[in-house]
Parts: C-alpha cells; sequence; structure tokens
C-alpha cells in the first residue's frame, strides 16, 4: 500500500508528523521511508526502459550488420563482374553508368528489405505498444525516419563499392579475365 502526500518541500521532513497521523488512524499500519513521487515513478518504469533500451540497441547492431553485409555482398557483386564493367566502360560506359548500375543493383535489394520491414514493424508493433513510451505503434513519423535512415545509410553501402566499380581500367579488366 502506498500513500500519497502532497507537500512543496522536502518529504522526509514530513515523516514523524506522517508517523503520528498514521498511528492515530491505525496502529498497526506502519510507515516506511518516504520517498519522492519522481523516484517511485523511475523505479515503476525501470524494467520497461531497460527493456525498450536493449530493444533499441539491439536494433541498432543489427541495422549496423545488415549495411555492413549489404556493403559486403555489393562488394563481392562487383569484384566478380570486374570483367563484364570493363567491357562496359571499354564501349564506352562512363563512370556515372557503372555507378549507376550498381546502385541500382543494390537498391533493389534494399527496398525489398524495406517493404518486408515496414510490414514487420507494423506486425511486431502491435505486440510492442506496451513498452513504447510517447509514441503509437504505427507512427508514421517515426516510420518515415527510420526508413530514411536505413536507406541513406545503404545508399552509401552501395555507392562505395559503384564508386570503387567507376575505376576499374577497362584493359586491366579485360586482361585479367
Amino acid at each position: 500500500m502506498h500513500l500519497a502526500v502532497r507537500t512543496s518541500g522536502d518529504p522526509t521532513a514530513l515523516a514523524p508528523s506522517l508517523r503520528r497521523i498514521l498511528a492515530e488512524l491505525d496502529p498497526n499500519v506502519p510507515l516506511s521511508q518516504p520517498l519522492p513521487m519522481a523516484s517511485l515513478v523511475r523505479d515503476a518504469v525501470a524494467r520497461p526502459r531497460m527493456t525498450t533500451f536493449l530493444l533499441g540497441l539491439f536494433a541498432a547492431v543489427a541495422a549496423v550488420l545488415a549495411v555492413v553485409g549489404l556493403y559486403g555482398v555489393l562488394s563481392y557483386a562487383v569484384a566478380r563482374r570486374v570483367r563484364e564493367i570493363g567491357v562496359r566502360m571499354a564501349m564506352g560506359a562512363d563512370g556515372r553508368r557503372v555507378l549507376r548500375l550498381v546502385v541500382r543493383q543494390g537498391m533493389r535489394l534494399v527496398l525489398a528489405g524495406l517493404v518486408l520491414g515496414v510490414v514487420a514493424a507494423l506486425v511486431a508493433g502491435r505486440f510492442l505498444s506496451t513498452l513504447l513510451f510517447g509514441v503509437r505503434p504505427a507512427d508514421p513519423a517515426t516510420f518515415l525516419g527510420a526508413v530514411t535512415l536505413l536507406a541513406g545509410a545503404a545508399l552509401l553501402a552501395c555507392s562505395l563499392p559503384g564508386w570503387r566499380a567507376t575505376r576499374v581500367a577497362p584493359a586491366e579488366a579485360l586482361r585479367d579475365g
């Protein structure tokens, strides 16, 4: 049982008066150490806050791993296509076209992942709604921010192998094949 008392000062200073009043009302009701309301609220939401923090941390790690994985897959794909890229450049393709080709290939994967991720987040949001504070499970601003952040990181992950592909010397690519 909790007793809430509104005070403008320190709640511990009121403890003797509260003990006396409670003893008059019912001598069997003990008064433990008085605490400020902010402390009670902080203790009440400590576990959900920690759970939410850990979920956010794991989500951030998963996003970094996804971007690094995308970078690795595209780097591998570009390395496997060095001869093709060399032929394209020998036939007149400029660096922008090669960059666009590689980025388009990667962003197709990203688009599919973002669509699946948004659907999964909408479904998971219904189950995790008790852990959300100050935001609805299907908040459009949050979804837009997350999609924009992930798409931007993925665009960077796609651009780096694409930029390296533009540096392929056609003569060396054809000779090494």
